[in-house]
């Protein structure tokens, strides 16, 4: 007993002059003056044990450190204390045409400094009024409670484009919170959800700088882990490191261990990150991703990652500096972000890109632009093979459609071009591709010129811009139209089938607006489908009632006798929105509470948007947005929920 007694007080004096190895340490990197801490983290066992050392593993290894932003790196001051004291404001784009913020404007515009006159740090955003932003004063009429709870209801990964950049708007709005001057020296359960919701969404870039606003002393771990992972994704080595770096030394765990040891090896410590590595395994820390990356940074062995399903952050960023292939598994994430990440890794297979940009691209958390570079990289021999998968008429994945895009930019004849641009849009609108299949080609129709040669692709031409919101090009086909004569049979149906569609987007006035537009519609559409149907009126119907309610729910008034002409064929439906719902919609219009009314809208359709929404649904929202002053923000949704129905 007197041996075993012994034999720990021994093992106590070991880890008091390992502790007091660290003090010295510490005492002489931070510089001076700061008192040692009593509790001994991560950082301090690491630093304390190096010391003692004369070796770690090959100490003949020498490792290349990664170059960091100047002025900023793990070794200095946190980037906490750099924080903007005061919101930044982003500048967006002036373009008439874009009726909400899109992802790409938010990240690419200037930031500017704006103050909030004495407003709480609940009421923090990116955009102002003057920048695209809703109103300050949106949450007028709505308890603390309420708003939090609506916020949390939000959808997530929506399918709709112009639903996600509504929710983008209402996040990233600075506007007064109400009972927000009670919080303080805390993130608000409010903040917090905005936050996450921005980080869910994919908008990483956003998120961050919104963090930025915000106190460093109002985080938590999670929200600090929040913001790590953030700059992680974003591959902002320099503030990540420098937010760990202070991190490890305040919360002992695994993630900041890691984290930290990662950046040592940017730093080029090989010896430290090394031993880093040692202890944590001796925690029983034994992550094969991470230490394997680790080696293969440092230069002592290859490491081949075989799976990375939804991986951490942490684990893009190492395997983005090691030069580790991502394995093909990693596309199956539903994360934006992660998928963004994947499409702009270089460490990734082409094809593996390719998926994951589609992805990215439709969830509008990638420029397209991107996308059409990817698919301008991909290479195809010139074959028979490769003209045939042109003619197919199966459904086709990534690889066929970057062969589609291929073919229309090389392409010299406009007919032809057309040919392939309409062939590509039809198995888009077939695989749900459709809308990010009208923003990939929008360079390419805006090199076809109205013309005789390929009038007959109005139809399609014009649907395909309204989708990508080209507005100017559609009056253009519309003016071409307007010059030919007029009694062809093929350019009177096409008008008559596109009318109300540009009617919906605006690119007709309203005083032109006449309902006789409709029975035109009706006549085109029953010509146009008479090849594949002859009981066009009955496979019709739900188009015609969907055009209906979108068109009487933007205010365009409908003859009763219109309306007499369908309801006999009228199917009940018992799908609609729930009846709490539908009623804190008429209330929240009826008393002018914009900010509630634009969550409930969105919460109402769901992630699956405008275009499976009910009838009954939609023309409510149109016609409640309306009368809020939300004109073409409605306009947007309607044509969305047409273009999905196939209008």
């Amino acid at each position: 007993m007197i041996l075993c007694y012994l034999d720990k007080v021994l093992k106590i004096k070991r880890v008091f002059f390992i502790s007091l190895l660290y003090s010295l340490v510490v005492l002489g990197i931070s510089g001076g003056g700061q008192p040692a801490e009593a509790k001994k983290t991560f950082a301090d066992l690491q630093i304390a044990q190096i010391s003692s050392q004369s070796s770690v593993g090959n100490t003949n290894q020498t490792i290349n450190p990664v170059k960091l932003r100047p002025g900023k790196g793990p070794n200095q001051p946190s980037s906490e204390s750099n924080r903007l004291s005061k919101p930044v404001i982003i500048k967006s784009k002036s373009n008439a045409k874009e009726l909400t913020p899109s992802s790409s404007d938010v990240r690419e515009v200037g930031v500017s400094v704006e103050k909030l006159n004495s407003v709480s740090v609940d009421s923090v955003g990116l955009l102002s009024p003057r920048t695209g932003g809703l109103p300050e004063n949106i949450w007028e009429g709505i308890s603390r409670k309420k708003l939090e709870k609506l916020i949390s209801m939000l959808p997530i990964n929506s399918k709709s484009p112009a639903l996600r950049k509504l929710t983008l708007r209402v996040l990233l709005s600075r506007a007064k919170v109400p009972g927000s001057d009670s919080v303080n020296n805390k993130l608000s359960l409010l903040l917090n959800s905005r936050i996450r919701l921005i980080i869910s969404m994919g908008y990483i870039k956003e998120a961050a700088e919104l963090m930025s606003q915000i106190p460093p002393e109002m985080f938590d771990d999670k929200m600090l882990r929040a913001e790590a992972d953030a700059l992680f994704m974003l591959n902002d080595n320099a503030r990540v490191c420098s937010l760990v770096s202070n991190q490890v030394r305040k919360i002992d765990t695994s993630y900041w261990q890691k984290a930290f040891i990662f950046c040592q090896s940017l730093a080029g410590e090989a010896e430290k990150a090394a031993l880093g590595a040692s202890l944590l395994r001796e925690t029983g820390e034994s992550t094969p991703i991470f230490h394997g990356l680790l080696n293969q940074i440092s230069g002592l062995q290859k490491y081949n990652v075989k799976s990375l399903v939804d991986p951490e952050p942490l684990y893009f960023a190492m395997a983005r500096v090691a030069k580790a292939e991502l394995p093909d598994d990693v596309v199956f994430s539903n994360n934006p972000a992660i998928l963004r990440t994947i499409a702009i890794s270089p460490n990734a297979r082409p094809e593996v890109r390719l998926e994951a940009a589609e992805k990215a691209e439709a969830l509008g958390v990638l420029k397209t632009e991107l996308l059409r570079q990817l698919y301008a990289g991909v290479a195809f021999s010139e074959t028979p093979e490769g003209t045939s998968t042109l003619d197919a008429g199966d459904k086709l994945g990534s690889r066929q459609r970057a062969l589609f895009y291929r073919k229309a930019l090389v392409e010299s004849s406009p007919h032809e071009t057309a040919k392939i641009i309409s062939k590509a849009l039809a198995l888009a609108m077939e695989t749900g591709h459709y809308s990010s299949s009208a923003r990939v080609y929008l360079p390419v129709l805006k090199g076809l010129q109205p013309s005789e040669e390929i009038s007959w692709f109005g139809k399609e031409a014009i649907r395909a811009l309204l989708s990508a919101g080209e507005i100017d090009l559609v009056v253009k086909w519309f003016e071409f139209y307007g010059s030919m004569d007029s009694t062809n049979i093929d350019v009177k149906n096409i008008l008559s089938y596109t009318r109300p569609l540009a009617l919906i987007s605006g690119a007709i006035d309203d005083g032109q607006w006449n309902p006789q537009m409709l029975k035109e519609w009706r006549s085109a559409t029953s010509k146009i489908s008479s090849a594949n149907d002859s009981d066009n009126e009955e496979l019709d119907l739900p188009k015609v009632m969907r055009l209906y309610a979108l068109v009487y729910g933007l205010g365009y008034e409908i003859p009763d006798s219109y309306w007499d002409e369908i309801v006999n064929n009228a199917r009940v439906s018992t799908i609609g929105p729930y009846l709490a719902i539908w009623e804190s919609i008429d209330r929240a219009v009826h008393n002018g509470s914009l900010g509630e009314a634009i969550l409930l809208f969105l919460i109402a359709m769901g992630e699956n948007g405008p275009g499976d929404a009910s009838n009954i649904l939609l023309q409510k929202i149109l016609f409640s947005m309306n009368k809020l002053g939300l004109n073409k923000e409605a306009r947007v949704i309607a044509l969305e929920a047409a273009l999905a129905t196939g209008l």
